[in-house]
Order: structure tokens, then C-alpha cells, then sequence
């Protein structure tokens, strides 16, 4: 049996680059610089003076999918799930999800129209 918490699962809100194609006319009509703002999901796998690292898929022996954003890129990295300790053996996982909704989610039904 092998034993090993799980990541936290982070949100990361940063601004990403961007990118224009073409040739613009001249330089008198240059475009301000808005860059977006990103909200990205994941486990956090690592971090160090360049960035976080996050990944979209992760079990007791690997991770996959990762994201890297550099740190000059980030707004804000906000823990949204808490660790849990994961004990694998061959059936079974014993980690339970233990985030509770505030407010179960309503389907809306679309409106009837007269015809």
C-alpha cells in the first residue's frame, strides 16, 4: 500500500500574452495593450522564483497536462479544495470529496411561446 496526499487544487488568475497576425498600417494607429485575464484550474504541482506549475490530471504515482505560468504573469493563486490524504492499494481509493454546495444548480425551462 502506498500513501501520498493529494495536491492542493488551486485557482490561478493571471494575465496571458498576446498575439496579433498581419502587418498593421503605419505606426500612427498603434492599439493600447489590454492583455486578458485568465482564470486557470489545477492541482499545484510546483512552485519557485520563475512561476506555478498546475496539472489537469493527477494520481498517487504521476501527474499529466501541466500549465506553467510565469510568476510575472500571476494576480493571485487562491487554494479551493484542501489537501486529502489518498491511500492507494489495488481496489480502492479512500479519498473523499468533501467540497459542499452552498446552492444546489437550477436548469431554467425555456418559455413557452404563444403561436
Amino acid at each position: 500500500m502506498k500513501e501520498k496526499t493529494r495536491p492542493p487544487l488551486v485557482l490561478v488568475t493571471w494575465y496571458d500574452a498576446e498575439h496579433e497576425f498581419g502587418w498593421k498600417d503605419g505606426n500612427t494607429n498603434i492599439e493600447p495593450i489590454n492583455l486578458p485575464l485568465v482564470y486557470s484550474i489545477g492541482w499545484f504541482i510546483y512552485s519557485n522564483k520563475h512561476g506555478v506549475k498546475i496539472c489537469q490530471t493527477w494520481t498517487v504515482d504521476n501527474h499529466a497536462q501541466t500549465l506553467v505560468i510565469p510568476k510575472n504573469m500571476i494576480e493571485k493563486v487562491e487554494e479551493i479544495w484542501p489537501e486529502k490524504e489518498i491511500v492507494k492499494d489495488s481496489t480502492k481509493s479512500t479519498a473523499k470529496p468533501t467540497m459542499k454546495r452552498t446552492k444546489k444548480p437550477t436548469l431554467k425551462k425555456p418559455r413557452k411561446t404563444k403561436q
